[in-house]
């Protein structure tokens, strides 16, 4: 009794708001099939290109990571190699250093050696020459003394006298 109390209520219900049940039903049925040509021809192709974008977006995200994690190596290994030229460049300007210092001491070597070689050159050249100037005035005094000793003696010696006075004053002048 109560499902047919229902059922009349809801004839009782469609009829006061105009509710005809055969138009209802081919309504009904019009959906439907709208929904399944939508369904078939511009829901599911919508989501496949959703999809689609999904998967593109993904892919894009994923080779973005990776140029990412690719430019953090190529970042390490540009410092790496900066750090291998920073050390190679600096025991390439020590060793330079240092040839420059060996050579530097060497040249001063070479120098220092020239140098010595030079004084004792000059040494030698000035003990030549003194004893060349030695010999000039030993000879120069012999004759200075023996034309004084003949101008107050008044006569000329003879060749022994003259060696005689020039003997004697080289004597004493060499003391």
């Amino acid at each position: 009794m109560l499902a047919s109390s229902l059922v009349e209520t809801g004839h009782q219900l469609a009829e006061q708001l105009g509710l005809d049940w055969a138009k209802f039903t081919a309504q009904t049925i019009n959906f439907l099939i709208v929904l399944a040509v939508l369904w078939r021809f511009a829901y599911r192709p919508v989501l496949n290109m959703l999809a689609e974008r999904t998967r593109l977006i993904q892919e894009g995200l994923a080779g973005a990571e990776k140029g990412r994690q690719s430019l953090a190596e190529a970042e390490a290994q540009r410092r790496t190699i900066l750090q291998e030229a920073s050390a190679r460049a600096e025991k390439m300007v020590g060793e330079a250093r240092q040839a420059a210092d060996v050579q530097g001491a060497k040249r001063l070597a070479e120098a220092h050696a020239q140098a010595d070689t030079l004084v004792k050159k000059a040494q030698e050249t000035m003990t030549r020459e003194r004893a060349k100037l030695e010999t000039e005035m030993r000879q120069e005094l012999g004759r200075l003394v023996v034309r004084t000793t003949e101008k107050v003696v008044g006569r000329v010696l003879t060749p022994q006298d003259e060696e005689r006075l020039r003997s004697e004053a080289v004597a004493q002048v060499a003391r």
